[in-house]
């Protein structure tokens, strides 16, 4: 509910300036899913849809953005690696670190892109 809680507290000021920006961030699980973690897959496919919702209803007021990043090592995904299933397809692709992660949303607030 923290990006449903967040438009609703941002966007009556950005409806009203005509300009300001909303950056989500979720999952490559909202995008694809997570093996045998059905609660934390519906909740990045909830946040996915919020902010597409958002970017279609409010695209005069505000820019967004939404990095959809996979496998960010972190100590949640530390605990997901634990999970023989749900493990091998985090691992594919690689892990990414945390830093990298921020610097492809800072580029992407520069280029505004979703």
């Amino acid at each position: 509910m923290a990006h449903v809680w967040a438009a609703r507290a941002l966007l009556p000021e950005m409806i009203e300036r005509g300009d300001g920006y909303l950056l989500s961030t979720a999952s490559a699980a909202g995008l694809l899913t997570q093996v045998s973690a059905l609660a934390y897959s519906m909740t990045k496919h909830a946040a996915v849809a919020v902010a597409e919702w958002l970017s279609i209803t409010y695209a005069d007021a505000a820019s967004r953005s939404l990095p959809v990043p996979q496998a960010v090592r972190t100590p949640m995904l530390e605990l997901a690696l634990e999970d023989p299933i749900g493990a091998a397809p985090l691992l594919a692709g690689g892990l990414i670190e945390p830093e990298d992660v921020a610097a492809a949303v800072v580029e992407g607030l520069a280029t505004n892109a979703f």
